[in-house]
Formats: C-alpha cells, structure tokens, sequence
C-alpha cells in the first residue's frame, strides 16, 4: 500500500480528456495500413439480433465498398493509438500517454507493464485503479510523451444500427503485428453497456471499439453469446469511477470474511457451460499454478462450475494465501493442480 501510495504521489494530475468529435490528432504515413484495410470485411447484419436495433435494409456492395474506403482514411491516425497490454489490448486516449483498458486486462493496481506499439515499440507503463464490477480500469505510460491519441464521441452520437469498427490484439494472431480490425454494428446502447456484432476473441479486450470518424465510442470487454454478441463499456462509465482508477483503487463486487481481497491473476469466458480461460497475467497466482489460455476450467475449489462467475464468487469469499484446487481440460488431457491465491498489492 505505501508503494501504491508513492507512486499516487509523484503521478501528475491524471484526467480524463474531454469529450469532443474531433479526429485523432496524430497524422502518420504507415505502409501497413493499406495492406490491413484492404483486408477489412463486413458482417452483414441485415436483420438486427437485438430487440432494439432498428430493422436496416440489405447493404448493397457499393455501399460496403463506400464504407471500406471510409475507414482506410481514418486508420493512419488510429492505428498508432491502438496498444497491446500483456495478454490484451488498450488505447491511448491523451497526449500524456493515458490508456483505456478493460479491468480484467489491467489485473490490479500499481503493476509496472509493457505496452507495445504497432510499429513493434515498446513502453513501460502503471496500472492504475481497477473495477471488476463495470470492468474498467486505465494505464499512465511513464513517458509524458506527446503520444499519438483517439478523441472520445459524444454517447448521445450513438445509435443502434450505426456502423462501427472494433480493434485489438487477438491472442491467436502475432502481437507484433498491427491490430486487427473488424466492422459491424452497434446492437443495443444504454448507459452501462453496448452491444455490437463486432466479431471480437480472447486478447481483444481493452482495445477501443470506435465510429466510423474515427472516435472513441467503447472499450472491448466480453463475448456475451457468441463472437458476433459482445459488450463493450461507454467512456462515461470510465468517467463515473475516475476518482477510485486515478486512486490506485481496485474495486470489487465483495469483500473477503477478513476485508482482505484476493487476487487470482486470470480472466476466462464461459462457452457452453464450459469456462475457457483467456488470459493469465505474468507472475499471477494462476501462471504459478500452471494455468493456460485456452484450458479449460472444470472444477474448481472441488466444485464443478460452468461460469466465470462462479469463479469470482468462490475467489472473493477467500482471503490471500488459501489454497485451491483446479481441475482443468486441457486439449483433451485432464489435469490437476493447485494454486494460493495472492493479494493485489
């Protein structure tokens, strides 16, 4: 804690950029851009999946091809703010080297992690506070920069059936290649949460989900039902909590028995009563245990599980230094092993 609150107090003032519609202040000459943007496909989603969603008539080919050629003139500046995080992805979002990300990317608070660049660069960067409930959280580089950064779209700008594109590092494609882009649709949109049928995998979250302007609209969180169904987090739910991110604060849906929070150091899916895990933080209490991306969670504590959730609910009625058991499948094998659960700081 008083390491957290060390570096709390050499961190300059951290705040959120304002919202704006302005395009990306960087401007960059980058030959991989075309090659990516030749490569981009639609979805078509001509019948919305959502209740919500307003019913949108078949796009012909011109227009795909319109709206291809629309996005090839905003990646150059886009492309250089897209970071990958470890197993994820995040964004820059100011000029100080301010990143978004998802909270199950950043793990907890006061973490020293590498950040790479699409241009195959690479910078040190602390974790700031996280929220495991709205799955948000932020990332300061330590160089003040100036860094190439995305501007944030007003939420009100948002509409279902709108078209978007979703961008991240996939932790089956190479992390030092360019991000990947998909195109689809905003589904549904409240105050919380949308929904789109960008086509998003394990490594893609933190990784921003923007308009066809170019501009911030959602940060990558999770597959809800399926690769084309997932949730992603309004920028204004990062501004609700910006006080606790910017205080080194992890929150928490509960508390342990002891006030102490555990920490296990993965984040996982659930796929058809099956919980696959994604990602496993470096030095965590999960990659000690042996713990992979891609095992697949079968019992834990001795209990069998078909949720993520159910995962948190058991780690977060434990205090740090307790002992489980794990029962993986991994590519057909059954493995056992067991893990001590750590502290966040």
């Amino acid at each position: 804690m008083f390491r957290l609150f060390l570096l709390f107090l050499f961190l300059p003032e951290i705040t959120l950029p304002s919202i704006n519609n302005s395009n990306c202040s960087a401007q960059i000459a980058d030959p991989q851009v075309s090659q990516i943007a030749d490569s981009v496909s639609a979805n078509d989603s001509s019948q919305p999946k959502k209740k919500d969603a307003p019913q949108v008539e078949e796009n012909s080919i011109q227009e795909l091809i319109e709206i291809q050629e629309k996005i090839k003139t905003i990646l150059p500046r886009v492309i250089p703010c897209v970071v990958s995080v470890e197993g994820g992805s995040g964004v820059v979002v100011s000029s100080n080297g301010l990143i978004l990300t998802a909270s199950h990317v950043a793990g907890r608070a006061g973490r020293t992690v590498k950040v790479g660049f699409p241009d195959g660069t690479e910078a040190e960067a602390i974790t700031l506070g996280t929220n495991n409930h709205t799955d948000t959280s932020a990332l300061k580089l330590k160089s003040d920069g100036p860094w190439k950064h995305l501007s944030i779209a007003k939420a009100d700008k948002i509409e279902p059936g709108q078209w978007c594109i979703a961008l991240g590092y996939p932790s089956s494609f190479p992390r030092d290649k360019p991000p990947l882009i998909r195109l689809g649709r905003i589904l549904t949109n409240d105050e919380k949460e949308l929904t789109t049928d960008c086509t998003i995998m394990g490594g893609d979250s933190g990784g921003p989900l923007l308009n066809l302007n170019g501009n911030l609209i959602g940060i990558n969180s999770r597959v809800k039902n399926g690769i084309d169904d997932n949730y992603h987090i309004p920028p204004d739910v990062f501004r609700e909590g910006w006080s606790e991110i910017v205080a080194f604060s992890d929150v928490r849906k509960r508390s342990s028995p002891t006030g102490q929070r555990p920490y296990l150091g993965l984040f996982a899916e659930s796929d058809e009563d099956r919980v696959r895990i994604r990602q496993v933080h470096p030095n965590s209490p999960a990659k000690n245990a042996g713990l992979l991306a891609e095992d697949v969670i079968f019992e834990f504590a001795e209990k069998r599980i078909t949720s993520f959730d159910e995962i948190l609910e058991i780690v977060e009625g434990r205090t740090p230094g307790e002992k489980i058991k794990v029962t993986i499948n991994r590519y057909g094998q059954i493995l056992k092993t067991e893990l001590t659960l750590g502290s966040p700081y």
